[in-house]
């Protein structure tokens, strides 16, 4: 999400990691210094701002099975939310 973006989508799903964590993926991953990193986030909506959006918030705060559970979980909530409201 960039700031100033406000798109109109029926359910919005966070994954939300510590910025740290997000920081020192980037950097490895991508090869990219810090302080590209900080300014790319910058541009970016803040969590508290991400957090107001969410449908749902899926917290990446440990392994990657235990994420996939929990976005799963989500994705079927908001699935199950949408078909609900379809059928009213």
């Amino acid at each position: 999400m960039e700031k100033g973006s406000d798109p109109d989508y029926r359910a919005v799903v966070v994954v939300l990691a510590r910025r740290e964590d997000r920081i020192a993926r980037v950097m490895r991953d991508r090869g990219k210094d810090r302080a590209y990193v900080e300014s790319v986030m910058a541009a970016q909506v803040s969590d508290l701002e991400r957090i107001r959006r969410a449908d749902r918030l899926v917290l990446n705060t440990s392994d990657r099975q235990a994420l996939t559970a929990r976005a799963l979980h989500a994705l079927d909530e908001v699935l199950d939310q949408l078909e609900d409201s379809a059928l009213r």
